[in-house]
């Protein structure tokens, strides 16, 4: 820790002298595997993000720090804004590559100054897991009376449909759709494999409920599953979980009946119900809506032309309060989904999550506001 203040100190003066501030400052954030060579950041961006996580031991992973010092610098919300919930999707934040931007997603969000604040996880291990930064930011974003609407999906439809090719090594990510519908029902193993996931979560949702916190949990992210198997998910879920644990929790389904072959969209009576859009010609009520798939540009523009302003999901977000949904906003770059990569899947630990720069996270904050 000593080195590294001395060596930031260091840095900090040859720059001041010889004008090369810019580039030594990326050099360090490479450390951190924070590339951000060629990306439109001012100075004193980049100056921010170095201060964001000087007091992090460059030689070891970056850890997720506590509540405490995520809000270290004093922020407080003169009130906190009263909307339907709104959020920011955080679906691959446990991945240790992407821990630095997982904190600044938390920190936007308690910077919002939003009562009602939302956020989602993919909990599979597709994107690791770590239940440590899971209750760090459970315990920033329900401070000051903040009331956190927090979503889990056990498995990953998305993955599944790759299962011939798949990358990722977690449940049921290697075998097709159609063979996981029949074995969730009738394999005993792949029951108890399933049960395990939810049965895990125990801890952080006991701790999410003592915060305040509104718990909901979906079995699969875009489902492939037909209604029998989404029955049999949901009959496991509660299965796996103590009382204690299952009181007041929310059950929903997130249909995907395009997706693959056989898959159905059916509601069960009590489950809510997510839809992935960029459009407002929906109408869920009481569910979760978001552009998940969809993402936009920020005021800077879009490199590759193709996508649209962020102001465009207004109606998206305005119709989801009209209709008293949670909304969350999604971006695929904040996966580390590039354009790019035009349609290959690179292993999590290999892909770069961006992180927005100071002036794309006010701007967020200010659309999360409106409406």
């Amino acid at each position: 820790m000593r080195y590294f203040l001395l060596f930031s100190i260091l840095i900090l003066i040859i720059c001041g002298f010889g004008g090369c501030e810019e580039e030594l400052i990326q050099q360090n954030l490479l450390k951190y595997g924070i590339d951000v060579r060629g990306q439109n950041y001012s100075l004193e961006e980049l100056k921010s993000m170095l201060i964001e996580i000087k007091s992090q031991d460059s030689n070891s992973e970056p850890k997720a720090p506590l509540p405490e010092e995520i809000s270290k610098d004093s922020f407080k919300c003169a009130e906190l804004k009263e909307l339907s919930p709104r959020g920011i999707s955080c679906l691959h934040c446990m991945q240790p590559e992407a821990r630095t931007q997982a904190n600044v997603i938390a920190t936007t969000l308690y910077r919002s100054c939003l009562k009602n604040i939302a956020i989602n996880y993919l909990v599979d291990g597709s994107f690791s897991f770590d239940d440590r930064l899971l209750t760090n930011q459970i315990d920033l974003l329900t401070q000051e009376n903040r009331q956190l609407y927090l979503y889990f999906y056990i498995t990953n439809g998305p993955a599944q449909r790759r299962w011939r090719s798949n990358i990722y090594k977690t449940l049921g990510s290697k075998i097709s759709p159609s063979l996981f519908r029949e074995q969730i029902r009738t394999s005993i193993a792949l029951k108890e494999q399933y049960k395990s996931l939810v049965s895990r979560l125990e801890p952080i949702i006991l701790y999410a409920k003592s915060r305040g916190a509104i718990v909901f949990i979906i079995p699969m992210l875009e489902d492939n599953l037909d209604d029998d198997a989404f029955e049999s998910m949901l009959a496991l879920t509660k299965e796996a979980l103590s009382e204690e644990a299952a009181a007041d929790v929310f059950y929903g389904r997130n249909p995907c009946p395009s997706c693959y072959r056989g898959n159905t969209r059916h509601i069960p009576e009590g489950v809510f119900q997510e839809i992935h859009t960029n459009n407002s010609k929906f109408s869920v009520t009481k569910g979760l809506i978001t552009n998940d798939g969809y993402s936009y540009c920020y005021k800077a523009g879009d490199v590759s032309g193709s996508l649209k302003s962020l102001n465009n999901l207004a109606s998206v977000r305005d119709k989801a309060t009209e209709l008293n949904n949670t909304f969350i906003l999604w971006h695929g770059a904040m996966q580390g989904l590039e354009p790019k990569f035009n349609g290959y899947l690179p292993e999590p630990k290999e892909r770069h999550y961006y992180i927005p720069s100071i002036s794309e996270r006010q701007e967020i904050i200010r659309f999360l506001r409106q409406g």
